[in-house]
């Protein structure tokens, strides 16, 4: 349950942040994909 939470939390933040540097970030997207996979796997 708890790891589920931290993986919904992990989750959000990444796609409010890539919302908000997709346009400056090119990488970062590179970066969310590995952050969750790191987290929910």
């Amino acid at each position: 349950m708890l790891k589920f939470f931290r993986c919904f939390i992990v989750a959000y933040f990444s796609l409010f942040s890539y919302l908000c540097l997709a346009r400056t970030s090119v990488s970062f997207d590179i970066f969310t994909t590995y952050l969750l996979s790191l987290n929910c796997l």
